[in-house]
């Protein structure tokens, strides 16, 4: 039998608990590097503490110091509420060292591997032979305890790797407690199918200078703000860099007016720049509390974009969230959490015709969730942990419906 953690242990979280509430006042800059530079992490951040009911503390640079003596003190694990991770882009030799000097086991949730589409067995290898990949995956193959994935793709190059895995999805999955989320998107979908004129989409809006050089996806992203700005909806934006958060939090600032420009050319190239600020200010949202984000999302009733966390927040809220489906990131995420999916060749162009083409089965997602947590608990039980215990009985319940 798992000895539960006694009550003066706890567990020590890498991030925030899904807030920078307390950093108020910091420039866009600062903030965004408090969020690890992609705001959608404070939303599986926030899951990860949610989801776990034990005590915990949190460390990293808008939390505990990396150096502080007490933000492993009494701590039975180093719970890691990952992302993509498993990437060649960036060097990892810092994180890795750091998790290598802590002596408590390594709890890693939704660990990701960046790929582009349809990715192949040499895409594997060559994860998997970078330097900081390797360095990386040497210290989580020694300290971890348990290692959960996005998808199938993620769990290749961890096997490549060495690293045993488990394949959950992301952890945000099981935020909304409701055993019967499926069948409400399904409904919601089917009424604006009916009355399409009730919609007020929100949009989990792309980096927009990622965008450049990508005419397909510009072109969408272009069509994707043109419906929230008919429509009175939201564009959220989760990173792009300090010069487009800023301008996100204040598009008719003079600060931003260069930034406004470059941007107005990728989204709006036919509105004049005054419009275009004047439309961004109304509709231009960035978040920095991940509850508040979910919150704010109910005011709309429909999330549609390329960006993950941005979705998982709606569907959090209980609207339906739409992902395009666009790299190996989301197909993978489609495929395990089997959540309302377009492919991107698939977008239509007007609002009103994406119900006809939204693939979602309700049944399969909401079986498919229910075990997905049930699995999730039990491993985590495994280890001592305690899971949130409304999220256990509803889940529960629903395996005997």
């Amino acid at each position: 039998m798992p000895v539960p953690l006694a009550s003066e242990e706890c567990v020590t979280i890498l991030g925030t608990n899904g807030s920078l509430d307390h950093k108020h006042g910091s420039s866009a800059s600062d903030m965004l590097r408090f969020s690890g530079g992609n705001t959608g992490n404070l939303l599986f951040q926030y899951a990860a503490s949610e989801l776990i009911s034990n005590q915990k503390k949190y460390v990293g640079i808008a939390a505990l110091a990396y150096s502080d003596p007490t933000a492993f003190k009494d701590s039975r694990y180093f719970v890691f509420p990952a992302a993509n991770h498993l990437r060649t882009d960036v060097d990892w030799s810092g994180l890795a060292g750091f998790i290598d000097s802590r002596r408590v086991p390594l709890v890693m949730l939704g660990l990701g591997a960046q790929a582009a589409s349809n990715p192949t067995n040499d895409e594997v290898q060559r994860i998997s032979e970078h330097a900081a990949v390797q360095e990386l995956a040497s210290v989580i193959r020694d300290k971890g305890v348990l290692v959960t994935v996005r998808g199938k793709f993620s769990k290749r190059v961890c096997d490549q790797l060495g690293i045993e895995s488990e394949v959950f999805g992301c952890p945000s999955l099981f935020l909304n407690p409701d055993p019967k989320l499926g069948e409400s998107i399904y409904r919601q979908l089917a009424f604006f199918k009916e009355n399409p004129g009730q919609l007020r989409p929100a949009v989990t809006a792309a980096a927009p200078f990622e965008l450049a050089d990508e005419e397909r996806r510009r072109r969408l992203e272009g069509r994707l703000y043109g419906w929230v700005i008919e429509n009175d909806g939201l564009y959220v934006q989760q990173s792009g860099g300090d010069d487009v958060i800023a301008f996100t939090m204040n598009p008719q600032s003079k600060a931003a007016r260069k930034t406004a420009k470059a941007v107005r050319t990728l989204l709006a190239p036919d509105v004049s720049l005054n419009r275009f600020t004047e439309g961004a200010a109304r509709v231009s949202r960035v978040y920095w509390n991940a509850r508040r984000w979910i919150d704010e999302l109910k005011e709309t009733n429909l999330a549609i974009g390329t960006r993950l966390h941005g979705n998982m927040a709606a569907l959090a809220s209980g609207i339906p969230g739409v992902f395009i489906s666009h790299d190996a990131r989301t197909d993978e995420l489609i495929e395990t959490m089997k959540v309302p999916y377009l492919p991107l060749e698939e977008v239509p162009d007007r609002l009103s015709d994406v119900f006809e083409r939204v693939r979602f089965d309700p049944v399969a997602f909401d079986e498919n969730r229910a075990q997905l947590f049930r699995q999730f608990a039990e491993r985590m039980g495994a280890l001592g942990l305690t899971i949130d215990a409304q999220r256990l009985t509803t889940f529960s319940s629903s395996a005997k419906s």
